[in-house]
């Protein structure tokens, strides 16, 4: 199921709406955004094809554009319910505010201002003390960069909080291992699973700073990285095993095969990295960036198959 949700209306913001999703899916994966007439496969039942991925999302992004608000008072007391909807945006966001492992981020279009509590209606009034996001149609590179950051700190990748209390060289050998053990998941977690050079240098630091041995620093890391590379290996191997599936199924066909995940592949990569400790949105990243290398191998070998 997807993790972010994408509530908008097509006639007032559709088009800033395909360029997020288009940038959303670019980074997290085709599987992790909503959007509806995208999302929704044929013959599912909207309503609760709807109401489910609200419930299991963690980010609901209302797209609030020039015209938002009048769509909103327009439907008048109510929105509807779900068997008799009148409004769906409304509808949508009534929902996700009662989702209490549900982060509403209002995205404010254009220089639009979040309307004030006694503008909305009952169902709504909890919106405009959701933090809200400007976005930019002429300065969409800039603010798609933001969006990304604040998603990645609400989907269970926030940046590790530090210590209450700084352990010294004197503390127990423990507490220090603990204190270097926080500072690898922290580095981990800000360079995708590797620990790049400027995070060697503070690792090092650090080290000599605790008074901790090579040998014992180099376990702590290794045992850190770990389930990137376990879940890393998960992922190969379900893509090849996909992909044997695609290639039978598509024969000798000259161009490059579609390779996406089902549900069942999905399922058990959401419950492996949970029980891997993976932040989430990393292990999205891991899946989008083997699918992506998947794709552009095969894309290669299907052009210079055409050029023969």
């Amino acid at each position: 199921m997807p993790i972010i949700f994408l509530s908008y209306r097509r006639r007032d913001s559709q088009t800033i709406t395909r360029k997020i999703h288009e940038h959303l899916e670019e980074t997290y994966g085709k599987d992790a955004v909503f959007l509806d007439e995208k999302s929704i496969p044929k013959g599912e039942d909207i309503r609760q094809y709807i109401r489910d991925t609200l419930s299991q999302c963690a980010v609901v992004l209302p797209v609030i554009a020039a015209k938002w608000l009048n769509s909103i008072t327009a439907s008048g007391l109510s929105s509807g319910d779900w068997n008799k909807p009148v409004d769906w945006v409304r509808i949508e966001l009534e929902e996700a505010l009662t989702c209490h492992n549900v982060r509403v981020v209002p995205l404010l279009i254009d220089g639009v201002v979040m309307p004030r509590e006694d503008m909305l209606p009952d169902g709504l009034k909890e919106l405009p003390h959701r933090n809200g996001l400007p976005i930019s149609s002429k300065a969409f590179h800039e603010d798609k960069q933001r969006l990304v950051r604040e998603l990645d700190r609400l989907i269970e990748g926030s940046s590790l909080e530090l210590p209450k209390t700084l352990a010294s060289p004197s503390d127990d050998e423990l507490l220090r291992q603990e204190q270097y053990r926080h500072e690898v998941r922290y580095c981990l977690e800000s360079s995708n699973g590797q620990i790049d050079a400027i995070g060697q240098i503070y690792l090092e630091t650090l080290r000599q700073h605790l008074q901790l041995t090579r040998e014992i620093t180099k376990h702590i890391r290794e045992a850190a990285q770990q389930p990137y590379h376990r879940y890393t290996t998960a992922v190969r191997h379900l893509v090849n095993h996909h992909a044997s599936a695609l290639a039978s199924a598509s024969g000798a066909s000259d161009h490059a095969p579609v390779l996406t995940l089902d549900r069942r592949a999905i399922s058990h990569l959401r419950r492996l990295h949970h029980n891997l400790n993976l932040p989430r949105w990393k292990a999205l990243k891991i899946e989008h960036q083997i699918i992506k290398e998947w794709e552009e191998h095969h894309g290669n070998l299907s052009n210079q198959a055409a050029q023969r």
